[in-house]
């Protein structure tokens, strides 16, 4: 079929609706965030007591309190606390790990996102490295970081070589559709150029 949605475990987004589940609760968590992406490991993030999609309130300097809890058939090999896209808490397995956990303080200075995420050198039946990704939690601070300006420009800059492909390698019936698509590309470009102030 060329597709993977029939195997068990795989690259699946998983979404906590809370006590029950209906379709419409799966949606609004799907929507708000409340999920974790693997193909076999769980993986549960904790952030002040606050889970994916969550945000939080802080004053600068305050400590955040960071946790992760995982379950896997396979061994997990590294589980990582994310903090803006960056390392704050690493932990690596030697041996077999199938659960475990893993907590740190993050010192909130800014606005940010906390995440966490598991890597294996471990592979599924389809010879796929095993992972997991959870969504994040937003502390908000009241005040951006330097990291934000640095997402955007790095946004910038791929949207641009984004275009270059549409412009040069894109196929369309018309100039009028290939433009329509480069105008939608550089109306996103235009608004992460206004984060960086540019």
């Amino acid at each position: 079929t060329g597709s993977d949605w029939y195997i068990s475990s795989a690259n699946r987004v998983y979404a906590d609706t809370g006590a029950g589940f209906e379709y419409e609760s799966w949606l609004a968590a799907l929507r708000n965030g409340k999920t974790f992406i693997t193909n076999g490991p769980v993986v549960y993030l904790s952030v002040n007591g606050q889970g994916p999609g969550s945000e939080i309130s802080a004053n600068p300097g305050d400590h955040v309190f960071v946790e992760i809890n995982w379950e896997s058939h396979y061994p997990v090999r590294k589980a990582e606390i994310l903090v803006n896209g960056r390392s704050a808490a690493t932990q690596t397995f030697q041996e077999v790990s199938t659960s475990g956990s893993l907590k740190t303080d993050v010192i909130a200075d800014s606005d940010s996102w906390i995440a966490a995420r598991l890597f294996s050198a471990d592979r599924d039946s389809f010879a796929q490295p095993m992972f997991a990704h959870t969504s994040p939690v937003y502390v908000t601070v009241g005040r951006d970081g330097l990291h934000k300006s640095e997402a955007a420009s790095s946004f910038v800059d791929a949207i641009e070589t984004s275009m270059e492909w549409v412009r040069k390698k894109g196929k369309f019936y018309t100039d009028t559709q290939r433009n329509e698509v480069i105008d939608l590309f550089r109306e996103g470009q235009d608004g992460y150029r206004e984060m960086i102030g540019g």
